[in-house]
């Protein structure tokens, strides 16, 4: 059997340009249980996922109590902040729903439909304001954990129809 730092080494690989995002995620996590397998990974991912979220959410809050921010930009913050409560309101139903024991079409349409939120909120800048510099991280930062969510979602598929 393979030591957990190897499988966690592999398993990152195998996701390519994410790798180091991969391994910073799971290294991160304290609960050395959930780093044995794959499917465990997937649970680690949404997880931060969910909590960079909610942190995300709290820096809109206060983005829009800023009385130096401009109007149009407080505008599209309010909306992204309804888009990123739906966003933490369908990741907490997820993580507690068995979908994550086997990862199939539903749980990839419900990661789809919260980036589809993230998205939409990213995309009221276009046309109007420039983005501001530190949300756009954010963004970026978000976006890339729901996409190494999908390559992991792809991993499992793979090993489990013994594919790809």
């Amino acid at each position: 059997m393979k030591a957990p730092n190897d499988f966690i080494q592999d398993t990152c690989n195998r996701t390519e340009d994410f790798k180091d995002l991969c391994i910073s995620v799971i290294d991160s996590d304290p609960r050395e249980d959930l780093k044995l397998n794959s499917m465990d990974f997937l649970v680690i991912f949404i997880n931060r996922t969910l909590q960079v979220i909610i942190d995300d959410h709290s820096y809109l809050l206060n983005q829009t109590l800023n009385e130096e921010l401009d109007n149009r930009t407080r505008h599209i913050f309010m909306g992204c902040m309804t888009l990123y409560q739906m966003s933490k309101d369908s990741l907490r139903v997820l993580l507690n729903e068995e979908l994550l024991k086997q990862p199939n079409a539903d749980l990839n349409m419900k990661l789809q439909q919260i980036e589809g939120y993230l998205d939409l909120c990213q995309n009221d800048f276009e046309g109007f304001t420039p983005t501001p510099s530190t949300w756009t991280s954010r963004y970026d930062y978000v976006i890339s954990l729901l996409i190494l969510s999908f390559r992991m979602m792809n991993l499992i598929k793979c090993n489990y129809i013994r594919a790809c």
